[in-house]
């Protein structure tokens, strides 16, 4: 969709909101209406109607609760408002949860767990860098070791485990290693959380154990 000008953008944003309107249970339709709502605030300082989006959101999820497109969108929006700088493990896990439900509903395909695992990748990449800056000021980690394992690695050695069983199963799709790439960061990720001497459970079961149930998490509207 090409980037609308900020003079030609309230016309976009009525085009765009009577085809939310008209299809309330796309998550893509919303999510191309959101961008141009983001472009409107950043624009022309518009405020961001987070009543709407929360209404429009809590319909989707009504009319299509088993999409896993939703899920992950949902997901990748609670991503962006998650200032990983200071947020919590337990705000981490919190948003991890909408994404473990796509990968549910979308039965573990490699797609689904590729928003999954991108998220995780992230989360363990800026929380290291607030472990070293810790250290460096107090010569003490941000985080507890137990506490990190559990919310940081090894969610991330088994969303890997899972993708890499499924790159298998399907020969390969987005987010899968290609046959032309002699690395990938999955095996470095693999071997740090084995130094650490951690996950041993997620590292050495049969990636069929190590499927997710779906989440009881809070929906736009009850949280």
């Amino acid at each position: 969709m090409a980037r609308p000008s900020a003079k030609s953008l309230p016309k976009e944003l009525a085009r765009l909101r009577a085809e939310v309107d008209f299809n309330p249970g796309s998550s893509l339709w919303l999510e191309f209406y959101m961008a141009v709502l983001y472009a409107d605030m950043r624009e022309n300082g518009t405020p961001w109607p987070a009543d709407e989006i929360d209404r429009r959101y809590a319909l989707v999820f009504q009319l299509a609760p088993y999409d896993f497109d939703t899920w992950m969108r949902y997901g990748q929006m609670q991503t962006d408002m998650l200032h990983l700088d200071d947020a919590t493990l337990d705000e981490v896990e919190a948003v991890r949860a909408y994404f473990i439900n796509g990968v549910v509903t979308g039965n573990h395909s490699a797609y689904a767990l590729w928003g999954l695992e991108g998220f995780n990748r992230i989360v363990w990449s800026k929380l290291d860098k607030r472990n070293l800056d810790a250290m460096d000021a107090t010569g003490a980690p941000a985080f507890d070791k137990a506490d990190y394992d559990r919310a940081v690695v090894c969610p991330e050695v088994r969303a890997i485990r899972l993708m890499q069983a499924a790159c298998d199963a399907e020969g390969g799709g987005s987010g899968c290693p290609k046959a032309s790439d002699p690395t990938h960061p999955w095996d470095d990720l693999l071997a740090r959380a084995e130094k650490r001497k951690a996950c041993g459970a997620e590292l050495g079961a049969d990636p069929y154990d190590l499927r997710y149930e779906m989440q009881v998490v809070p929906l736009p509207g009850e949280g």
